[in-house]
């Protein structure tokens, strides 16, 4: 292979290409420092470290912004100031970085400068006019400053693009509206996420009425899928408070199902389903844990379908009967209902089973049933009980009576099929 020779000619052509060899080697050791100092302030812990790493390199937007967070988060007034600079400094020297922009607007705002800050945001949005986080930010200055319809615009555009705003949304919907519900759901006009974490918002603060209003307005289609963990947000809140019919409302929208848990009726009392399904509501049957006694679906006695539910009692778990089996159901306050139920049973014992119908709302009992004897044949039972005013839920649960603390002597099987509420007539 050839060697390349450049001939050097004069004097004045070795001058320029050792002025031009310099330049190169003064670029590289600027390129050098430039990255170190950038690299050493973005991970600096001390504001000092992160100051004399923008003497190293003045013109990088990187180092000033890293130098702005820790004297930001130092909390002295004394920083404030040189805070504030870089942030500045950081923007002008990048000036097509949207979140410089976004981060000088912040700070501006923080120090009492909303027109100043203001003006940073839109060029923030300007650069990056479709970013969740901008148009947070933008409708958050906005709504400070008075302009609450402009500002709200904004933030509805990002819960749009970010699902995370929706919460923080509706909280300060519900602020700005002080309390007025139809004002709150008009600032938030479009946004479903955002109405359902309203719903929710309003639960919270025992506004139940108007929570269920807006829940009640939301599409049904988006309530078993992006309002789902809204809907178990105020299905929790419902249940908490002791509203047990909006709870049977809000269980049947996030799950689709329209044949799900209705007001008065008990669920699968003909035991034609599953009775410890791991998603069960609170108005399936609910099974304690424990060994005794055994709980299952049998097809060996039934008196309709093709299924009752039989409680096997272990004679060598004699002393260990912790298992319990109950439900609990919405119904009318004030009116008057009858639990039927059928039964057989092959049981020795000395104490007496019984189905107790318990208050939701304060845990008083209601009424009790007749002691369920032992039959070789199916036997109804019926017990009649009325509704307390004001309280829309009961408990449903099957007791021992003559238990001597864990002591129940009891074996044998007892077989429950078709059990149901029957709402009496209005007088």
């Amino acid at each position: 292979m050839e060697n390349l020779t450049i001939a050097i000619e004069t004097n004045s052509k070795r001058l320029l290409l050792l002025a031009f060899g310099f330049a190169m080697l003064v670029f590289a050791g600027l390129s050098f420092v430039w990255g170190i100092a950038n690299t050493a302030a973005m991970q600096a812990e001390e504001k000092e470290l992160a100051e004399l790493m923008v003497t190293l390199a003045p013109s990088d937007p990187q180092t000033h912004y890293a130098a702005a967070l820790l004297l930001d988060g130092s909390f002295e007034p004394s920083d404030f100031e040189r805070a504030s600079y870089h942030y500045e400094r950081a923007a002008a020297l990048a000036p097509y970085n949207y979140f410089l922009w976004l981060e000088l607007g912040r700070a501006r705002e923080r120090r009492g400068d909303r027109e100043g800050g203001l003006k940073a945001l839109g060029k923030a949005k300007e650069l990056a006019p479709n970013y969740s986080s901008v148009r947070w930010s933008v409708g958050n200055a906005l709504v400070r400053q008075g302009s609450v319809e402009e500002g709200f615009d904004e933030i509805i555009g990002a819960v749009g693009g970010d699902e995370k705003y929706a919460s923080p949304a509706a909280g300060l919907a519900w602020q700005i509206a002080e309390g007025d519900a139809a004002i709150a759901r008009r600032y938030l006009r479009g946004s479903t996420e955002a109405l359902g974490e309203l719903a929710v918002t309003i639960a919270r603060d025992g506004r139940l009425d108007d929570s269920m209003a807006i829940w009640s307005e939301l599409p049904k289609g988006e309530k078993t899928s992006t309002l789902k963990k809204q809907g178990e947000g105020l299905l929790a809140r419902m249940i908490e408070s002791k509203h047990f019919r909006n709870a049977v409302t809000i269980t049947n929208d996030i799950g689709g199902d329209d044949e799900g848990p209705l007001r008065g009726k008990i669920v699968n009392g003909g035991f034609e389903s599953p009775v410890k399904q791991p998603t069960a509501s609170i108005f399936d049957w609910q099974i304690g844990t424990g060994r005794s006694p055994q709980i299952a679906l049998t097809d060996g006695h039934k008196r309709s379908g093709s299924y009752s539910l039989v409680l096997v009692f272990n004679p060598a778990e004699r002393g260990k009967i912790d298992r319990q089996l109950s439900q609990t159901i919405a119904v009318e306050p004030g009116r008057a209902y009858t639990l039927q139920l059928f039964y057989r049973a092959k049981l020795e014992t000395s104490i007496g089973l019984r189905w107790k119908v318990i208050s939701a709302a304060d845990g008083q009992a209601l009424a009790t049933s007749e002691v369920l004897m032992n039959n070789s044949e199916w036997a109804s039972s019926k017990t009649r009980f009325r509704i307390p005013v004001g309280t829309d839920g009961i408990v449903l649960s099957l007791i021992r009576e003559n238990c001597v603390a864990t002591l129940c002597p009891l074996s044998g099987e007892i077989w429950f099929d078709d059990l149901e509420l029957i709402e009496e007539p209005q007088a």
